[in-house]
């Protein structure tokens, strides 16, 4: 089974589904020449299911040439709880929820806004959720920059 990676919000409509496919596209960049594989999923703490990604989310992605027209959220589920190989959360509430649900995960957890290029610069993802298209690129930036360095630091790991 490949390594997982789950990126947690809390709806999984803004938020985690923009991580999950700039994530997914910088990890497939990074491990193209190993023989290593990357599954990328994400996943919100609210259990809201089956909706579509924000369309401010879906336009920020694809501003960048990714697509978010199929994705449909879901929760968090036992399935997720025991396969991730890492969950990459958006802001500290994140972290307590999963925590509450499976109290020995610590160390699979990643606090994604620890990752920005200036260290304490932020304290989350600010969640952009009904606000303007604006507020969305500035998330979805946000999470472009902490991602290209985390995941190199999580590529050197699983080549480790």
């Amino acid at each position: 089974m490949p390594n997982t990676v789950v990126f947690v919000c809390s709806g999984n409509i803004c938020r985690s589904p923009m991580a999950e496919v700039i994530g997914g596209k910088l990890l497939a960049e990074l491990l193209a020449d190993s023989d290593l594989e990357c599954a990328v999923e994400s996943a919100g703490t609210l259990g809201i299911e089956s909706h579509p990604a924000a369309r401010n989310a879906q336009d920020a992605v694809l501003e960048i040439g990714l697509d978010l027209s199929d994705h449909e959220s879901q929760g968090i589920s036992f399935r997720i709880l025991h396969h991730a190989t890492a969950f990459v959360v958006m802001s500290p509430e994140h972290e307590s929820a999963l925590l509450h649900n499976a109290p020995d995960d610590e160390a699979r957890i990643v606090r994604l806004w620890e990752f920005t290029d200036e260290p304490g610069r932020l304290d989350e993802i600010r969640d952009p959720v009904g606000q303007d298209s604006d507020a969305f690129r500035r998330c979805r930036d946000e999470i472009v920059e902490c991602l290209q360095n985390w995941t190199r630091f999580f590529a050197d790991q699983l080549r480790t």
